[in-house]
């Protein structure tokens, strides 16, 4: 039997609990290695450490996390804007990737896909397309939508167009506009692209012809292993009217 390969086994020191574990980390992951265990981590987040603001002098608590990391320097937003002063508007577009194509965020992200910045201290987050429209052009009008030019460059089901804040790919529009530009482009999940589809295309038009002939609608719900009410709907035009 060939000798099996072994591996030198790095120590870490937990910051929580002090013990000494050993671990192997592949990547070095932000947080490895700092905690034994998910109790100390959970702990080691919660902690505060005792920092003096660098700009105006006061004393505050952060993170533990935060200052092993590096940050944690100033007690507010506005304390780091006096000791490193950039306006809000120079702030938004450092965090903007500028391309010859789309001008991608670099900061955080929503769920959803579109980014979102805060422009002040304490402020609710707005969405990085919305904020870069009003920097360009001025205040949305009550009712409108910020709607992307640039989605027809990137392939169905990919979404990293909505972190696209390049002024000339953005476009007003109301709720319906934003609709039918989803629809004009294919980009509405219909049919097979739904993942609970229990249909497919060439079985609806099997059923179109079945109905054409006389077959009765509840037959075709035990063939094809629906409800007749979802036979209905594609006997009315109500479902599946891409298919063709």
């Amino acid at each position: 039997m060939p000798p099996q390969r072994t591996r030198n086994i790095p120590q870490w020191v937990c910051q929580t609990c002090g013990t000494t574990f050993a671990r192997y980390i592949e990547k070095n992951r932000l947080g490895a290695g700092r905690y034994c265990s998910h109790a100390c981590a959970a702990a080691g987040q919660q902690r505060r450490v005792a920092r003096i603001c660098l700009a105006c002098g006061t004393a505050f608590a952060a993170h533990a996390c935060d200052v092993a990391t590096g940050r944690a320097h100033y007690c507010s937003r506005a304390c780091a804007d006096t000791r490193h002063p950039r306006t809000t508007t120079e702030r938004f577009w450092a965090l903007v990737q500028h391309t010859d194509g789309c001008w991608l965020w670099q900061g955080g992200i929503a769920p959803s896909g579109y980014g979102h910045f805060t422009p002040t201290f304490g402020s609710s987050p707005e969405g990085t397309h919305r904020y870069a429209w009003t920097l360009t052009h001025g205040p949305i009008p009550e009712g409108l939508w910020v709607l992307h030019r640039c989605d027809v460059r990137y392939p169905v089901g990919d979404i990293s167009y909505r972190r696209c804040v390049r002024p000339d790919h953005l476009f007003l529009g109301t709720h319906q506009d934003n609709m039918d530009d989803c629809r004009d482009k294919g980009r509405i999940a219909r049919g097979t692209r739904i993942a609970s589809a229990r249909l497919s295309d060439d079985t609806v038009r099997f059923i179109r012809q079945q109905l054409a002939a006389g077959v009765r609608q509840v037959t075709l719900a035990a063939m094809c292993g629906v409800s007749q009410a979802c036979i209905s709907t594609i006997a009315t035009g109500k479902a599946w009217q891409h298919v063709v």
